[in-house]
């Protein structure tokens, strides 16, 4: 079980980690709309070259800082 504070993204927890990061992007920000796939907005190869250790949170938060700048 992913625990978006505590489990860091790893190759094996790939596939789960991005169905949470979805479901918690649109839970925490549901103005994105259902439809949103935080985890399409890049390469499979991309996420665990940028992102690998970084929790669901810590994801989520470096893209809202994103937006606000």
């Amino acid at each position: 079980m992913i625990n978006i504070n505590e489990t860091p993204l790893s190759e094996e927890n790939y596939d789960e980690f991005m169905k949470v990061l979805d479901s918690e992007f649109r839970k925490q920000y549901p103005i994105v709309g259902m439809n949103y796939h935080h985890s399409q907005t890049q390469f499979k190869e991309n996420w665990l070259t940028d992102d690998i250790g970084n929790t669901v949170q810590e994801m989520i938060d470096n893209e809202v800082s994103q937006w606000e700048e």
